[in-house]
């Protein structure tokens, strides 16, 4: 699934018809080269994240870094009316590296998750430039954990666990755009509530000799999100921008108590991350009759402990 829709997208693109070039430019032909971003497309991105996270408090520390691939494929802006409607399927595989020093207790371990998300949205143009976009989306994913743990209360020192689990994810939300136009620039901004939940099941470490329980946990979260895009409208085929944001937890709830053994043993960033954050970013949309190319790149951070960076090609095809 990962390539397979760009491929085609790509091979697609050789045999498109050559779109008629417009004499003049007039009012509505400005408008145009905003709201053709609206049209009906098939979608292919390639996400890869690189993040890391290192807590410290005295002698004790908590740590992980890591990396994932999001692959998605889909389609978007299927049109009635003034409501615009996407739908698609997303494979996602993170692995990361932990350590964790608490007290005489220290910990190495590895994670590798593979998550599959279907997800879609509702675009509702209220006024010009003005929108209300419905979104949602759930997700499975699959858990393969190795942890080791070091103790001078073990007898031969440390002791190796191993542990496979299932849980899943999903998410709703609403987002606010606004848009205005100024000569040749223009700015999209938003304003987004997500609801999101996410359920580990119940799973055993199979640490030799002494298998340990760790409880299932749901942890819900609300989530608001300020972003904002600056395009420069160069001409009909290129349109550099910069974006920027922040980013505000408002709530979070777990089901059960978060304890040391939780962190020694199951780490889950969603637990320990900061309440608040901000990313800065640029791209450019490069088109050429009907395929775009978005190539893109963002920083984020989450407090002082966590950093994200994270590099995207998506490829449109305009149908």
């Amino acid at each position: 699934m990962k390539y397979f829709l760009l491929i085609i997208l790509c091979v697609l693109s050789l045999f498109s018809h050559a779109e008629k070039n417009k004499a003049g430019k007039n009012k509505a032909a400005d408008r145009d080269k905003v709201t053709q971003f609206l049209r009906p497309k098939m979608y292919s991105s390639e996400i890869y994240n690189d993040f890391n996270f290192s807590s410290h408090l005295l002698a004790n520390f908590y740590k992980y870094h890591g990396h994932s691939y999001i692959s998605t494929v889909g389609i978007d802006n299927l049109s009635w009316g003034p409501v615009y409607s996407g739908i698609f399927l997303s494979e996602i595989e993170t692995r990361y590296n932990t350590g964790s020093k608490f007290g005489l207790i220290g910990t190495q371990g590895q994670t590798k998750i593979n998550n599959h998300s279907i997800f879609g949205h509702l675009l509702w143009k209220v006024y010009h430039y003005v929108y209300l976009d419905f979104l949602g989306g759930i997700g499975e994913n699959h858990f393969v954990l190795d942890n080791t743990v070091n103790s001078p209360f073990l007898v031969t020192g440390s002791r190796r666990g191993l542990a496979r689990y299932d849980g899943s994810d999903g998410y709703a939300g609403i987002r606010t755009i606004l848009g205005y136009r100024f000569k040749r620039f223009f700015i999209n901004a938003n304003l987004s509530y997500i609801y999101s939940r996410y359920r580990q099941d119940g799973y055993v470490i199979q640490y030799p000799g002494i298998p340990q329980l760790v409880p299932s946990l749901t942890t819900k979260l609300d989530t608001f999100i300020e972003r904002a895009y600056l395009y420069y409208l160069y001409n009909e085929h290129f349109y550099p921008y910069l974006n920027g944001g922040l980013l505000q937890v408002a709530n979070r709830r777990f089901s059960r108590a978060i304890n040391q053994n939780t962190v020694i043993n199951s780490p889950l960033p969603q637990t320990i991350l900061d309440n608040n954050g901000y990313f800065l970013g640029l791209g450019a949309r490069i088109i050429y009759r009907r395929v775009e190319i978005q190539p893109s790149f963002e920083h984020s951070r989450r407090g002082d402990a966590f950093r994200n960076n994270q590099a995207t090609l998506r490829v449109s095809l305009y149908i």
